[in-house]
């Protein structure tokens, strides 16, 4: 796939909170849009990466398929939030979600949430479950989590930690949810450009990892631990694109990070602004052993603020939520 395709995606989601529009009888739902800007082709709005599939304007799915789809929102809502506590070195040790639901919502729809949230939680955070929460009626379907870890002790590897001489590491998955995401709206729309059921069930059959990479991600989180036990001095979760959460290390450390072209792969554009892989990128000192699942991919410079490849500057593409938020208005 041509980088420049996936260069026209930015990838939209809210991690703690999934707000969706239950349409009729809750058989079929639409998520509500967040219009930050377009994606692909300039016409599709921005997006939910985790309930894509149900983004249909014909209002296509069958009440049959809504325990899958429910299941990978579910999963994806655990795993991004697991990530965040992960990122500070912290091991996750619960949720608490809270669901406010219309009446009409099929049963289905609910236990295929909580089966996600308890399988995502089984594989990603062995131990920690969902301890509390809340459910309440509302007219459209909302969720929202909140994840608490322990620190065990340890104090917490924060984004501004970073120091000249430190190597770059990064451990996860770099790219590959911009990738499932661009061959769904390639290959898994109508000839109106519309999300289809059944082309969007072929690319999942043709791809499954790179389509799970989006929908059901399995980012490392016990990688958290393993860094801060090695000694990491700054830590991230990267869920907006490499560049832009490798420039807010370099922000709040007051240095630059410098990547190797060559350990990032071929298709530097996609490693660097595809979202939503939830990797983790750290800064290690030069003289300790880098745990595994850790990849070194560069070092730390005297560049304040910057994020360069190869000793070149770049631009922080990525996702960022507030690039046109008006505070005052909400």
């Amino acid at each position: 796939m041509a980088s420049d395709e996936v260069s026209l995606l930015r990838l939209h989601v809210l991690r703690a909170t999934y707000l969706l529009l239950v349409v009729g009888l809750g058989a079929t739902i639409v998520p509500i849009v967040v219009s930050h800007e377009l994606t692909a082709r300039g016409v599709i709005p921005s997006l939910l990466g985790a309930v894509w599939l149900l983004a249909l304007a014909g209002l296509r799915y069958p009440l049959q398929m809504l325990p899958l789809l429910m299941f990978e929102l579910g999963w994806k809502a655990a795993a991004t939030n697991l990530t965040d506590v992960a990122a500070m070195g912290a091991r996750p040790t619960a949720l608490v979600v809270a669901i406010a639901a219309p009446p009409t919502t099929p049963v289905a729809v609910l236990e295929g949430i909580a089966d996600g949230l308890r399988e995502g939680l089984a594989e990603l955070a062995p131990g920690a479950g969902v301890v509390g929460g809340d459910l309440s009626a509302s007219t459209v379907l909302t969720i929202a989590v909140t994840a608490f870890g322990d620190l065990e002790g340890r104090a917490p590897v924060l984004r501004s930690g970073a120091r000249v001489g430190d190597v770059l590491a990064h451990a996860g998955a770099r790219g590959d949810a911009a990738r499932g995401l661009a061959l769904l709206f390639a290959e898994g729309t109508d000839a109106t450009g519309e999300p289809d059921p059944d082309r969007a069930a072929d690319v999942r059959a043709r791809h499954p990892e790179l389509v799970a990479a989006q929908l059901a991600p399995h980012p490392p989180v016990a990688a958290g631990v393993a860094a801060s036990l090695a000694g990491a001095t700054s830590m991230l979760d990267v869920s907006d694109g490499l560049a832009r959460d490798a420039r807010r290390i370099a922000e709040a450390s007051g240095v630059g990070l410098d990547f190797d072209g060559e350990a990032l792969g071929t298709d530097l554009r996609v490693a660097f602004a595809g979202a939503e892989d939830h990797g983790l990128l750290a800064t290690f000192p030069a003289d300790v052993d880098v745990p595994a699942p850790f990849e070194v991919v560069g070092r730390v410079v005297p560049a304040p603020g910057e994020v360069l490849i190869d000793g070149r500057g770049i631009d922080a593409e990525g996702w960022d939520p507030y690039s046109d938020w008006d505070g005052r208005s909400g």
